[in-house]
């Protein structure tokens, strides 16, 4: 019976020292696992600090933080005063010459193009007086597109130099290259201005500091024009 009771005491004390290794050991184990874990974090912690320092990127803010954003604009600049940012909206009839009462001026046509090879695009505004007995012959002023929209400079007026010969009256008007392309109805020594069936060409280029004209073609339009007020 002592040797039984002596031998159930070993096995006892061996299980219990077993059982103790077997704690010591998951404790070992979840310790160094927690260790890991803590060391990951400070590495990313440290990659993130080193990557913002060399790219100059800025990490989201915590929840709750408040962000700092630019202001967007919330008005339009405008034309700046250029007479290029007002084209055809602009009041003509204020930089035109006036016709003689009762006459009114017709703003016939305004075409917006760069002229005078600035970059800048120009205004070309046709326009003629209201006719009474018969028709007035178009004139185009052409206004600097760089210049102030208050007090626009005029560049030249074209079809002055064939106004008292052909009496153009306005049906196109075109801009390609820097050419100015006016085509009219107009009279020649065999018409007379109650029916203008010459069909006109005209081209103009600006060189140096003025227009000059450097085409003038004729033909017959079979028509007349339908003039109106």
């Amino acid at each position: 019976m002592l040797k039984r009771a002596g031998l159930f005491m070993s096995v006892a004390v061996g299980a219990l020292a077993l059982t103790a290794a077997c704690s010591s050991s998951d404790s070992t184990a979840a310790g160094s696992t927690s260790g890991s874990s803590a060391a990951a974090g400070s590495g990313a912690a440290t990659t993130a600090a080193a990557t913002e320092a060399a790219t100059g990127a800025t990490t989201a803010p915590a929840q709750g933080t408040p962000v700092r954003t630019k202001a967007t604009p919330t008005s339009d600049p405008g034309d700046g005063d250029m007479l290029a940012g007002l084209g055809a909206d602009a009041d003509w009839k204020k930089f035109i010459e006036k016709c003689d009462a009762p006459q009114k001026v017709m703003i016939q046509k305004v075409v917006t193009a760069d002229v005078n090879g600035d970059g800048t695009f120009d205004a070309l505004v046709a326009h003629a007086c209201s006719p009474i007995t018969s028709y007035w012959p178009t004139v185009v002023d052409v206004f600097d597109g760089a210049s102030s929209s208050s007090k626009p400079k005029r560049l030249g007026t074209l079809l002055q130099d064939v106004g008292p010969d052909d009496m153009p009256y306005l049906d196109t008007l075109k801009v390609r290259k820097g050419v100015v392309t006016i085509e009219a109805y107009g009279v020649d020594k065999e018409t007379d201005a109650s029916c203008p069936s010459i069909y006109y060409t005209y081209e103009y280029k600006y060189t140096g500091a003025k227009f000059a004209r450097i085409s003038r073609g004729a033909g017959n339009a079979n028509h007349c024009p339908d003039i109106k007020n």
